[in-house]
């Protein structure tokens, strides 16, 4: 019998209406698959290398934005015949206590 993988996330993870922007050649709006206080994860058709460091700024509904710093953890090529190219992991860091309790709230409030 297959045991069961323990979640070890810090923050737990949700299906969120939110959007952010992340800084690149050219900044995109992305729609997250998941996202949680602590990290992001999305789809995109840029390949972003690991360990490359984003500026991004996050807009929760009713306008509230947030700006913090995240880093690129993982990314998967996905199939040729998927809706994006890559899947990839942020996880958050430089982001203030306020701003992320501000995140952890909305999500919790879902």
């Amino acid at each position: 019998m297959k045991e069961k993988k323990q979640d070890r996330r810090k923050y737990p993870r949700v299906n969120a209406p939110i959007y952010f922007t992340y800084s690149s050649v050219l900044s995109r709006l992305v729609t997250p698959e998941d996202v949680s206080a602590g990290g992001v994860r999305m789809y995109s058709d840029e390949k972003i290398e690991v360990g490359r460091h984003l500026d991004l700024t996050i807009t929760l509904p009713r306008g509230r934005i947030i700006e913090c710093r995240g880093e690129v953890v993982w990314i998967k090529e996905l199939p040729a015949d998927s809706e994006a190219s890559y899947d990839i992991g942020i996880a958050f860091y430089d982001i203030s206590r306020k701003d992320r309790t501000a995140l952890a709230s909305y999500f919790t409030n879902l």
